[in-house]
């Protein structure tokens, strides 16, 4: 489970930068809302930013309707690579968020993982080994999320993120068990 799991972290990062029409600000359709009874699910991490803006339509000036932080996954709906923006559904509404802040990869909605929550204040720190004398590979804040990959010991979780993996001291992190789909809600 953690190869499968390894290779779909470290699976090809998405980044395109499109200029994007202008397009009417409209209230979303929830009707493009994807079936849950679907087998795969394809789903956006937030990625490379603390705080990303999650807008009502598909341009940099629309209105935005709620923030994601590090790690927050979202159902995208009619994925397009090709798109700057990427549809998504947001507490149950579609909304957009830039393709630039979301890492993008297929899960099946039953698969179980767990998902580890920072808590604390101040910057935590994520390791290259699960010692604090190693090298330190990211800064984490409260409220980031993060899929814990191995309870490695009693002190240290490994977590993964698009860009590879690390440990962080489990007094920093609010663990829960899930599937993709329930996470999604």
């Amino acid at each position: 489970m953690k190869k499968y799991f390894l290779g779909i972290v470290c699976s090809l990062c998405l980044l395109i930068c499109a200029a994007c029409g202008q397009q009417e600000e409209t209230p979303p359709d929830s009707s493009d809302i994807g079936n849950i009874d679907n087998e795969e699910i394809t789903v956006g991490t937030v990625y490379d930013a603390a705080v990303v803006n999650i807008r009502i339509a598909p341009e940099g000036d629309s209105r935005i309707v709620d923030t994601a932080s590090r790690g927050e996954m979202f159902e995208v709906v009619d994925y397009d690579a090709e798109e700057e923006w990427h549809k998504i559904i947001c507490k149950g509404d579609i909304a957009y968020i830039n393709s630039n802040y979301l890492y993008i990869t297929q899960w099946p909605a039953d698969y179980e993982l767990t998902v580890g929550t920072v808590i604390g204040s101040g910057v935590m720190t994520v390791y290259a080994q699960p010692d604090t004398e190693s090298k330190s590979i990211l800064g984490t804040i409260k409220g980031e999320k993060f899929l814990v990959i191995d309870d490695y010991d009693e002190n240290w979780y490994q977590i993964g993120f698009p860009t590879g993996s690390g440990y962080i001291k489990k007094s920093f992190l609010d663990t829960i068990t899930t599937t993709v789909h329930k996470a999604l809600q």
